[in-house]
């Protein structure tokens, strides 16, 4: 990496955790930019070089903390059943949302707006998300556990759906109710696969 390029990574990686910690400590909509840049130690200006505005700025912290609690739950989830996987995965997420239970509500509703670069990004992260998920799915069908004749475009959906039916609810709350919001997903899941689980039905939606 070129000396240049170093400096820039990392002064918008200070911006990112400079903003994150006065939106943790102050809250989303008392913190301002210019606020921002000064306890930095960054010009105003050059915050905005890299950021348009502050729903950018807050979905990027989002997504260097989440990028890698992902990674660290790719890495250590057990070897159990599809649903029970999808279900450790889901509850690591969801956890992460209830630690900062406030700043995750603002950042679902910015991400409505949310323009440019910083877009891309999360869509990235997103479908990285998802193809995760569809190689679950896949490994399901491999070990014959689920049968082959599942849609896995609709189970990467169906998947997709209960998680953030889950995630809305529960932000949606005075607090995030981990366990409830899990329990839910996991039935609705469950109730969606029933018939492509190997031992379960013996007829599948699809032929």
């Amino acid at each position: 990496m070129k000396y240049r390029d170093k400096i820039k990574k990392d002064t918008e990686l200070h911006i990112r955790r400079t903003a994150y910690e006065l939106f943790e400590k102050k809250g989303y909509e008392q913190t301002t930019m210019r606020e921002l840049a000064k306890q930095a130690g960054i010009g105003l200006g050059t915050i905005f070089n890299y950021y348009p505005d502050k729903s950018s700025l807050l979905a990027a912290a989002f997504t260097d903390d989440l990028g890698h609690i992902l990674n660290r739950t790719f890495t250590k989830i057990p070897e159990l059943p599809v649903i029970e996987q999808l279900s450790y995965i889901v509850k690591n997420i969801y956890s992460f949302y209830a630690r900062h239970h406030l700043l995750s509500r603002i950042l679902v509703k910015e991400l409505l707006f949310i323009q440019g670069s910083q877009t891309n990004e999360l869509e990235n992260q997103l479908n990285g998300f998802m193809k995760y998920i569809e190689g679950i799915f896949i490994k399901s069908i491999e070990r014959r556990e689920i049968k082959s004749n599942l849609d896995i475009n609709d189970a990467v959906l169906a998947f997709a759906s209960f998680y953030f039916l889950g995630l809305h609810s529960g932000l949606k709350g005075s607090s995030f109710k981990i366990s409830f919001q899990v329990k839910t997903f996991q039935r609705l899941l469950s109730q969606y696969l029933s018939c492509y689980h190997i031992k379960g039905c013996e007829h599948g939606r699809r032929k």
